[in-house]
């Protein structure tokens, strides 16, 4: 929905000048968010829904996720039109090391992800995020589960601003900034968030933990085989 973040190893953020809408309490607004949201549930009650990270082996999957993004979304994703090659190229360059790379599964397939590049600095770090989402699971929570998660991530490793951008049409990604408390500005066709992240709490840590323990039990589990079907009885 968003543009692409840039990696740890290039030069430092710049920064967008334009019109800004302070928000003064962000912080403390994206801390009632995140608490009020932590029990909240997406609207899909019939399906399996499964947030996870992912990594290097989840690359043919987010290559496969980005790939299915229709036209419209597609641009929002990276601000503008990309080929199916660049896609593959995006998923190819991927800092794995430096990038907190989070899924969204439905009944077992990657339907949105959401990419946060941290760029550490002294006494302080800030990140940038990158989300999509396919059409047919969009309006339904999971942006907003999606985005709670990432800041969950980036408040554990002390990051105290979280940066995105996209494209000034793209509504729907400013209003899921605009409810975490970002302050928004206007520049040259594009509007950036801002997101003052809160310190990490215990529940955080948790959360994150769980996260990590999912992700682990899914690689241990999926290398066994599955058992043989029973012949149908006679």
């Amino acid at each position: 929905m968003n543009s692409t973040p840039t990696a740890l190893d290039g030069p430092p953020i710049q920064r967008r000048r334009g019109v800004s809408r302070e928000r003064p309490d962000s912080a403390a607004r994206a801390e009632r968010v995140l608490a009020g949201d932590r029990a909240r549930q997406p609207r899909t009650p019939d399906r399996k829904v499964d947030i996870r990270r992912l990594g290097p082996g989840d690359m043919a999957s987010l290559e496969a996720h980005l790939l299915r993004l229709e036209g419209h979304d597609r641009r929002m994703r990276f601000c503008g039109d990309l080929g199916d090659e660049a896609v593959r190229r995006h998923c190819a360059l991927i800092d794995w090391p430096n990038t907190q790379v989070l899924g969204c599964e439905v009944d077992g397939v990657l339907r949105g992800a959401v990419e946060l590049s941290i760029h550490p600095r002294p006494y302080s770090s800030e990140a940038e995020l990158a989300m999509s989402l396919e059409r047919e699971f969009q309006g339904q929570g999971l942006g907003a589960l999606l985005m709670r998660k990432a800041l969950v991530l980036a408040r554990n490793r002390y990051v105290s601003s979280v940066f995105m951008t996209c494209m000034v049409g793209n509504r729907r990604m400013q209003k899921l900034a605009a409810k975490f408390g970002a302050i928004l500005s206007i520049g040259e066709g594009e509007m950036e968030g801002r997101i003052l992240a809160p310190w990490p709490t215990f529940l955080t840590i948790v959360e994150e933990a769980a996260l990590e323990s999912r992700a682990y039990l899914r690689a241990a589990f999926s290398h066994w085989p599955r058992p043989a079907a029973r012949p149908a009885s006679a």
